[in-house]
């Protein structure tokens, strides 16, 4: 038996139905002949939030936090206090481990990308899946586009490397997110500043682009003289090479030219142009224009997209690259004859397409759906109409010792004269003009702005991958920081807002978007399957996150510090300071914590370590089931703080 596993009730329904496994045995499971299709919920197999696990436990306290492993199962519910998994839940969890026991191969059907394959990694861990796995990449869920994934399903090492690149993901979003609200928790409450990975490399873009706003300078009045010449039958416009400040010298110029002369030619050039009246949509341009012309938010959008494409109306909106692959080709121009000029590319390597209609006809579907599919039918009618083509003719010419250009349109087909183009003077103009101001920064293009940047550093340092829902898509993030209250949108005009200026202000001295990108972009990596494995991303991540968040709790911002008669046991130079949760090294940055296994160190406890390397027995630390016992700590080869190894122990 194959079982195919998907992420939804509705994409289960429609693949069951294109592979005639038509027999309903239990909610969202369906039976044939080879194949049982099955809906497994994205949370149902989840890792477990460090705070979930740390409920009530003294192991809170202790920050930084890095877990020696991060944990996942069957999602839980909080019953009187404590975090347990349902009857339901339980009752599911052991009929889909029969299931998964019983096939001779699993198949992960799903549009997602590393996000996704990573949540079936974690499915085949907790069921102990020993058989073979494949992939099919859902980017339609149209009947003959399914069976047609299906029969070309992917298997191999790059699918594993895919799901190492979204674990590590999860694991970084999971460690930053528990390591910075802690952090945080400590000086300005519980939940102060909840704070994603994401939100500080967004919020970090949308300061930059207000203060480059805020601190644009128009300068002194320019002031220049423009001619207007005749060219092949057209007026043309043509600008000087150089502007003067001094308007005297611009008068002068501008007294200087003669009208109704031919003025010698310098250069000619014609450039051909291809323009089509839009591109087709990406899930951040559907975002912006749903915002802007339909008033809808991104997460809106992204549910409305979603179920769109559930329904089989839409291809996937997970996406990041507009252009469509060879193998839609017929099909496009059967449905839209002028798309035989659109270009069409082999796009084998992004498993991702525009987002298109399908040629499925809607039947009841709610008013936004349908406002929404609308726009995107008129996006992509826009996007195979048959190009304008025409042709831009360049000019150059010489007015008394002044460079001059101007260009102007042609028709396609249009060719150099053999005895070249005659340029006559028909006008002059002075003007007087400073430098544009900037256009306030708008709600509706910001998410767009950011993910094109994005998208475009990604591009350059790798080859694009899969589409990764939790990495790529920006339209959330921002609602996310209005609704944490670090941005504020007036008027549809971005501000920031003084709890996000304080925030920042807590990283102003760190280089924490320089390593988010770059560890964002280190995870992406590893689809590659070079030397780069998941467990040195995720270690390198560790120890910068460990500096880092020890930095914040020895900000004077953040917690009261008290100075120490002790010198740092790494640099043998500065001075150690106390703070509520850190003891650490002024001048190389070295961190003691305060807290280990559920115990707060004395002062005499940091003094033996700090002097000797080492403390004496200890009792009071807690073990993982709650049992207290007794232990040393000792310094080890990189100063890191951990129990005395057994050969060392004279107690």
């Amino acid at each position: 038996m194959i079982l195919i596993v998907t992420e939804s009730a509705q994409t289960a329904l429609i693949i069951s139905r294109a592979l005639n496994a038509t027999d309903k045995t239990a909610p969202s499971t369906y039976a044939g002949a080879n194949e049982t299709v099955i809906a497994i919920e994205p949370d149902f197999i989840a890792p477990k939030p460090l705070g979930e696990a740390l409920h009530n436990s003294p192991f809170k306290e202790a920050l930084p936090l890095i877990p020696k492993k991060y944990a996942f199962g069957v999602r839980t519910v909080e019953v009187d206090g404590r975090h347990e998994v349902s009857a339901a839940d339980r009752a599911e969890d052991e009929r889909l481990r029969t299931l998964f026991g019983a096939a001779d191969e699993v198949v992960f059907a799903s549009d997602g990308g590393a996000d996704a394959q990573a949540r079936f990694h974690n499915i085949c861990q907790h069921y102990n899946v020993g058989v073979p796995t494949s992939r099919v990449w859902l980017t339609r869920l149209e009947y003959m586009a399914v069976r047609k994934a299906y029969r070309s399903r992917e298997k191999g090492r790059h699918l594993h490397d895919l799901a190492q690149s979204g674990l590590v993901s999860m694991a970084m979003d999971a460690l930053f997110e528990y390591n910075m609200e802690q952090a945080f928790a400590s000086a300005y409450g519980k939940r102060a500043f909840p704070l994603h990975r994401q939100d500080v490399i967004a919020l970090d873009f949308i300061n930059e682009n207000l203060k480059q706003i805020a601190s644009f300078e128009r300068g002194a009045p320019k002031h220049t003289v423009s001619v207007t010449a005749e060219i092949c039958g057209q007026s043309v416009k043509m600008s000087p090479v150089d502007v003067w400040e001094d308007k005297a010298v611009c008068d002068e110029i501008f007294n200087a030219i003669r009208l109704n002369e031919d003025a010698p030619v310098t250069y000619t050039e014609l450039i051909p142009h291809v323009e089509r009246a839009a591109e087709l949509y990406v899930l951040a341009t559907l975002q912006a224009d749903a915002c802007e012309k339909l008033h809808f938010s991104p997460s809106k959008t992204l549910a409305l997209a979603t179920s769109l494409y559930e329904r089989g109306l839409i291809s996937s909106p997970f996406t990041s690259d507009g252009r469509l692959p060879e193998s839609l080709r017929r099909s496009i121009v059967r449905r839209y004859p002028s798309a035989k000029e659109f270009s069409f590319y082999k796009l084998s390597d992004t498993k991702t397409h525009g987002i298109i209609t399908t040629e499925r006809n809607p039947v009841m579907i709610p008013a936004d759906e349908a406002a929404l599919r609308q726009m995107i039918i008129e996006n992509q009618e826009q996007a195979f109409a048959a190009p304008r083509r025409y042709a831009e003719l360049v000019v150059c010419t010489e007015i008394n010792g002044i460079g001059y250009a101007g260009s102007c349109e042609v028709d396609a087909d249009f060719t150099l004269p053999d005895d070249g183009i005659v340029l006559k003077l028909t006008g002059k103009s002075t003007s007087t003009f400073k430098a544009a101001q900037p256009g306030p920064l708008k709600y509706s293009t910001v998410s767009l702005l950011l993910a094109a940047c994005q998208y475009a550093v990604r591009s350059m340092l790798q080859p694009v991958t899969p589409f990764n829902l939790a990495e790529d898509e920006y339209g959330t993030v921002v609602e996310r920081l209005i609704e944490n209250g670090y941005i504020s949108v007036f008027f549809d005009e971005v501000r920031l807002t003084e709890k996000g200026r304080l925030l920042l202000l807590h990283f102003k001295d760190s280089d924490i978007v320089m390593m988010l990108n770059r560890f964002k972009f280190e995870a992406a990596d590893l689809y590659e399957g070079d030397d780069t494995t998941g467990k040195s991303v995720m270690r390198a991540f560790e120890n910068w996150l460990y500096i880092e968040v020890s930095r914040l709790l020895a900000d004077p911002r953040l917690s009261a510090k008290r100075q120490t008669a002790h010198t740092c046991p790494r640099c043998k130079k500065a001075q150690m300071t106390a703070y509520n949760k850190t003891v650490r090294c002024e001048g190389c940055g070295y961190a003691l914590p305060r807290y280990v296994n559920g115990l707060e160190l004395t002062d005499k406890h940091l003094e033996q370590l700090v002097v000797h390397g080492y403390t004496s027995p200890i009792y009071g630390f807690i073990g993982r089931k709650g049992h207290k016992f007794t232990e040393a700590l000792v310094l080890d080869a990189t100063f890191g703080v951990t129990f005395a190894p057994k050969s060392a122990k004279i107690y």
